[in-house]
């Protein structure tokens, strides 16, 4: 998100209890002019962090074993999945899965296909990975992962390729938000998808085109960060994209990404990293500031425990 304007859409207007206060920050860039941080090679991270909603404090967890931006990152049966992502100039199809009971990370089997810039999440015990750059290419492909035979099965395409969107599940249901296609840079587009049938839809666009935003779902509405309606919610204190992101315990929490620098932001990749934090309370549709991350990072992929 760039210009700190957020957006929301209406999914149920029954809220949904969520127990889960743990936000996991896993992978991403650093670049600030501090010194490098733990963890990290030629400013992409490893490390992982976890940040407690109820004491707003950031703790330090293992690393990961590959150094990985732009990961998918999503939780499932209570452990937190980082796969694919770029490291250098290889684009990753290796994934991994943290144990918050042994703090520690064990690898999964490889995706079909190595992607970065890809939405990942979670549905009846499986993962999907949609679209993302898949090798060389912008990709349309959707593959589904089994943790219990540790296996990836390429299962459906996405109506045209994108990266760099969005990607939420609520109630059966998956939702890809914005993102970059062969056609525009930045998109309003919002698509369902009907994981049991594979059939999609396009629902109402949002009223400003997002790429490189956070998306979250919450009280049954989806939120981004950068009629079937949207409507406008607080700005952000500070503007950004390619943050991590999540939703529990009555708010919002956006860490870390790209702030502009010097009036022109590169597009595919951060230049100047933030470690500031902020936190939503939608009762109030205001944003405030709270524990910064212990490093700057962007780029990182988030989901809660």
């Amino acid at each position: 998100m760039k210009s700190g304007r957020g957006a929301l859409v209406c999914l149920s207007a029954e809220p949904r209890a969520r127990a889960r206060r743990m936000l996991v920050v896993a992978g991403g860039s650093c670049h600030d002019a501090a010194s490098h941080p733990p963890h990290s090679t030629d400013n992409i991270l490893s490390s992982a962090l976890k940040f407690d909603l109820h004491k707003r404090e950031w703790e330090e967890l293992s690393p990961m074993g590959i150094a990985r931006i732009q990961p998918g990152v999503a939780s499932l049966g209570g452990r937190v999945y980082a796969v694919g992502g770029e490291q250098g100039s290889q684009i990753l199809a290796n994934g991994e899965v943290y144990d918050p009971q042994t703090d520690k990370w064990s690898y999964i089997a490889c995706m079909k296909e190595a992607r970065c810039e890809f939405g990942l999440t979670a549905w009846k015990g499986n993962l999907y990975a949609f679209g993302g750059w898949v090798g060389s290419e912008m990709g349309a492909s959707v593959e589904v992962y089994d943790p219990i035979s540790d296996e990836w099965t390429l299962i459906d395409r996405m109506p045209e390729p994108r990266f760099g969107m969005g990607v939420v599940n609520f109630e059966g249901l998956i939702y890809v938000v914005g993102g970059c296609t062969h056609t525009w840079r930045h998109t309003r587009d919002l698509l369902c998808y009907h994981p049991a049938s594979r059939k999609w839809r396009p629902l109402a666009p949002m009223r400003h085109a997002r790429s490189q935003a956070a998306a979250v779902v919450y009280w049954g509405r989806i939120y981004t960060f950068d009629d079937d309606s949207w409507e406008e919610v607080g700005s952000l204190v500070e503007a950004r994209a390619g943050c991590a992101a999540g939703a529990a315990d009555g708010l919002l929490v956006a860490a870390g990404g790209d702030s502009e620098c010097g009036g022109k932001r590169d597009f595919y990749r951060a230049r100047t990293t933030l470690a500031s934090v902020e936190i939503y309370d939608p009762t109030r549709d205001t944003w405030t500031s709270t524990t910064s991350l212990p490093h700057s990072r962007a780029e990182a992929g988030a989901a809660l425990l």
